[in-house]
């Protein structure tokens, strides 16, 4: 049996629109993630990050080559690192966890995150990696604390009303 140049023909078509299409997927990927807002990140099966959007570029300051392929400790320190050490280990073992915590932003001042790890494994329940995604959750936080002192001050408030007149059904006003 002789060489087909027409099958082989065929067969390079048949890569290359493969190899297009497949670029063209990621060239998709890429646009719709770093046009998100949240910080989007990917570590691979050695805990090493295999992906980043643009939002995780400008909040790590670091440009994509330097990021990509190192640890979390080459990227973010080595004290994020250790805090990150424990949800990373439960993401490792199945679990879908997130942290809260202060982190510097882009202007320099402290923000309030929230990080989402989601584990990935294969169809054989092989570990592959971990999705990031990182929400700021500052102004949350900012009014959960008001709410707490203003709640503070109401209970404060009430207690001492009813010390003054135990028959009182005084209670906080809330305002809309």
């Amino acid at each position: 049996m002789g060489y087909d140049v027409d099958a082989d023909h065929r067969l390079r078509g048949e890569m290359k629109q493969a190899q297009d299409a497949l670029r063209d997927a990621e060239r998709h990927v890429r646009m719709f993630t770093d046009n998100t807002p949240e910080p989007l990140a990917y570590l691979n099966g050695d805990l090493r990050f295999s992906f980043v959007n643009q939002a995780y570029i400008d909040a790590v300051k670091a440009p994509r080559e330097r990021i990509i392929g190192q640890t979390v400790a080459g990227v973010l320190g080595e004290e994020v690192a250790a805090y990150l050490l424990p949800f990373i280990e439960r993401a490792q073992a199945g679990e879908r966890t997130s942290y809260e915590r202060l982190r510097p932003a882009a202007d320099g001042q402290q923000r309030w995150i929230r990080g989402m790890l989601v584990p990935d494994y294969d169809r054989d329940g092989k570990f592959q990696g971990i999705y990031i995604v990182v929400h700021d959750i500052h102004d949350l936080k900012l009014t959960q604390a008001a709410l707490a002192q203003r709640e503070g001050r109401c209970a404060r408030s009430w207690t001492a009303s009813r010390r003054r007149s135990p028959t009182s059904t005084a209670r906080c006003a809330t305002s809309t």
